[in-house]
């Protein structure tokens, strides 16, 4: 029995690998906070700004952050979760090298398409697809609080951003 135990768990560790959450993923150094942006920039500009870090971090390439303002071109805003947040991501195309998450609070706010105005940005690449699925659904789950939002938009810097979002994340 004992041997049956270690061998289903080596079994459960090889097919069902514990998959990275969001904070896991989210590293201090890909946090912004922005009083506002720049008179002369627009949606665009913020997502490449909000994805810079994973950029320069070598998380992505470039063409990562065209797709994502491609697909809001394309697609809308699918995923605007009506309370001033917006996820921004699209589909790895051997331009994710690795995971992360960048996350950009912009206090006065910037106007994306179809007029939804964005105070919180994430931005998300995976590397793999159920990664992927269970990170949303955690994004899902904690943008669907308004309270959480909130303590988000009220931290003053980066370390506190850090330290908000590692509380709350264990409630998602």
């Amino acid at each position: 029995k004992e041997n049956h135990e270690k061998v289903q768990n080596i079994v459960e560790r090889y097919l069902f690998p514990k998959t990275s959450n969001l904070f896991q993923l989210l590293r201090r150094e890909n946090l912004q906070i922005v009083s506002s942006l720049e008179e002369n920039m627009d949606w665009r500009d913020a997502i490449f700004q909000a994805a810079f870090p994973l950029l320069s971090g070598r998380y992505i390439d470039r063409s990562y952050i065209d797709a994502m303002i491609m697909n809001v071109e394309m697609f809308g805003m699918y995923t605007w979760f009506g309370n001033g947040v917006y996820l921004a991501h699209a589909k790895a195309e051997n331009n994710v090298y690795r995971s992360g998450v960048a996350l950009m609070t912009i206090r006065k706010g910037i106007m994306f398409r179809e007029q939804k105005k964005v105070f919180l940005l994430i931005v998300f690449a995976s590397i793999d697809q159920k990664e992927h699925l269970s990170v949303l659904k955690e994004v899902v789950k904690l943008c669907n609080n308004v309270d959480k939002i909130q303590a988000l938009l009220e931290c003053q810097d980066e370390e506190a951003l850090y330290q908000t979002i590692g509380v709350i994340s264990g409630d998602v």
